[in-house]
């Protein structure tokens, strides 16, 4: 007996894998798009020097134009954050029909899309915050632009110059945020420690921002590998340091976030498949849901079990029963088994526990409940049962996949009288020796009523998979969307870089360049730009895989083993060739940019 608030509380817990996956990968687009903003309001304020010196000139005050720069980034995150509102509506609508259904059916209630009244405000508030901030970090060179200075070329002038101290400050705190997010990241904090990866990512971009001008430098000499056209590129970067390393770090994000993100969700999906091999070590599993769902109820039919073990050519028959309870203020899902399923889902005991928990002289329990009641093993827990409170030992903590419910293994005779739950929700039948399988599950599937599932043991293994799978898909998506985000950043970054040297470019026009060479020139620029914001963002992304491997294992409680794939490169150039193409638009741009209109005075 409780108030609903908890039960609401309780059916939240149960999400919250989706929900923080989902937040950390929302979080990395919004990084994304507030470097985008940074680099397109830089490039804007380096296009209206002349007016800015000119608005100086005259006895114009530099406040003024920041609040102006700062309207115009608030009123595009509007714009923008309304327009990502509307769209988002319709994709949530499509995504709420692939979540997992082990965690639909963890809920206990109809799921529906609803849009609370919060959502859409908050949403558009974080993007015009974001735009603000970003576009304040580039309105501070309006108050270094003098009206003479401001006249020069970009890159010229020593409003995009960094001074050392703040050079060291950014190396310091860098280094202390890298330190702070191993930190957090390795102590058990729960879900807390996904708050590690967030930390990790700012600590690189602090670190580039100190290593500005070797970042430069290092662009400048890829994009002069690529001959002729390259060494006008290079030049071209070496001009306009803050950009590079704006849109270098949207590169680094995209690429790192897609190699951390996808590596360790990889490496969450084969450690917590791993948890459930046992399931395969049994022929068939006969329950009233599917195996993609916690098989908690209804109870099947009575006899049924008897039935089974009767039919020729199986072997044994174990009946099981799970179900959600309440214990403290959270929610377990409760596993009751008989002493002939130590091979299937007893497994992870040892011998000890396994021979206290079959004779009722004790329950297992998941990490995450031994951690939020404060109890190990030989400690003395309380279970609330219909019956009554029953006090039992814990006899042994193992780590179990709790994104949905912390797990209590006790025996099956104990849960169905203390629970008063006769009966079993799931059934496990293994054939004998030499005996036809087909011939055995086609029999079995026979004498059950057609309402009720039968499936095989790696049948089991390969649902709980795919619905493990399911759970990080839609983080999966957003981290491509923040990929998507970065091939916009490059496309505007180069195409502002066209526009503000069109008289550039229309000069060597003008003196016999052909189109061929510019374009390659904004090419090898781009390439330059994403190579080495491509092999940052793979070092980087190797170390937030593994921050983010830790942490996931603290969050969900179980096990997770740290291992690079190869799919590593795979994911890293697949998101380099995205934000490459963004070069293309500019390069054409470039290069069939009129003699005339390049050289016109505006």
């Amino acid at each position: 007996v409780a108030e609903p608030s908890l039960r609401t509380a309780q059916a939240g817990g149960a999400v919250q894998l989706v929900r923080y996956s989902t937040m950390m990968a929302s979080a990395a687009a919004l990084i994304v798009s507030a470097f985008l903003i940074y680099n397109a309001m830089s490039m804007a304020i380096a296009q209206r020097r002349p007016m800015l010196s000119l608005l100086r000139a005259i006895g114009g005050k530099r406040g003024p134009m920041v609040r102006d720069l700062l309207a115009e980034a608030a009123l595009l995150g509007v714009l923008g954050g309304g327009i990502g509102a509307v769209l988002g509506i319709f994709l949530g609508r499509m995504a709420i029909g692939q979540l997992p259904a082990a965690i639909v059916s963890s809920v206990e209630a109809r799921t529906e899309y609803l849009v609370p009244g919060y959502a859409i405000p908050v949403a558009i508030g974080a993007c015009v915050l974001a735009s603000v901030a970003a576009a304040g970090l580039a309105a501070r060179q309006v108050y270094k632009v003098e009206p003479i200075e401001a006249l020069v070329p970009v890159g010229v002038g020593r409003t995009d110059a960094t001074s050392p101290l703040l050079r060291w400050a950014a190396v310091v705190a860098g280094l202390g945020l890298a330190v702070l997010a191993v930190v957090i990241a390795e102590l058990d904090l729960g879900r807390y420690s996904l708050a590690s990866i967030s930390t990790a990512f700012v600590a690189a971009i602090t670190l580039c921002f100190a290593a500005t001008g070797p970042l430069v430098r290092a662009t400048a000499a890829t994009a002069r590998v690529f001959g002729a056209p390259g060494a006008l590129g290079a030049t071209t970067l070496e001009r306009a340091p803050r950009r590079v390393w704006a849109t270098a770090m949207t590169v680094l994000i995209g690429v790192a976030a897609t190699v951390g993100m996808s590596g360790a969700s990889s490496n969450m999906i084969d450690s917590a498949t791993a948890t459930f091999e046992d399931l395969a070590n049994s022929d068939f599993y006969i329950s009233p849901a599917s195996m993609t769902e916690f098989p908690t109820g209804p109870l099947l039919p009575a006899g049924l079990a008897d039935h089974i073990a009767a039919v020729p050519g199986i072997a044994q028959v174990s009946p099981a029963q799970m179900a959600f309870a309440t214990l403290g203020t959270g929610r377990v899902m409760l596993e009751g088994f008989p002493p002939n399923a130590r091979k299937t889902q007893m497994g992870m005991l040892t011998d000890a526990a396994f021979a206290q928990l079959s004779a009722g002289r004790g329950v297992a329990i998941s990490r995450d409940i031994a951690k939020s009641l404060d109890v190990g093993v030989g400690a003395e827990l309380t279970l609330p049962t219909p019956t009554g409170e029953r006090t039992v030992t814990v006899l042994q903590v193992i780590p179990y996949f709790s994104a949905v419910a912390g797990v209590v293994i006790m025996n099956l005779d104990l849960l169905r009288q203390w629970y008063e739950r006769p009966g079993e929700t799931f059934v496990t039948a293994d054939i004998a020796p030499g005996a036809d399988r087909a011939a055995v599950q086609a029999a079995v599937r026979q004498l059950v009523p057609p309402e009720i599932h039968v499936d095989t043991g790696a049948d089991a293994v390969t649902a709980v998979a795919a619905s493990i799978r399911q759970g990080s898909a839609m983080s999966n998506a957003i981290l491509w969307i923040v990929v998507l985000v970065a091939t916009v950043a490059l496309l505007n970054t180069l195409m502002l870089s066209v526009l503000e040297r069109r008289r550039e470019l229309g000069v060597l026009r003008a003196m016999g360049t052909n189109r061929k060479f510019l374009m390659r020139s904004v090419l090898a620029e781009a390439a330059g730009i994403g190579l080495i914001g491509a092999a940052l963002g793979l070092v980087v992304g190797i170390a937030v895989q593994y921050l983010a491997t830790v942490a996931i294992a603290h969050a969900l409680t179980i096990d997770i083993a740290y291992r690079p794939s190869p799919m590593l490169l795979v994911y890293g150039s697949a998101a380099l060739a995205l934000a490459l193409l963004g070069s293309i638009p500019p390069a054409l741009r470039a290069g069939r940019m009129p003699i005339v209109a390049a050289l016109a005075v505006d």
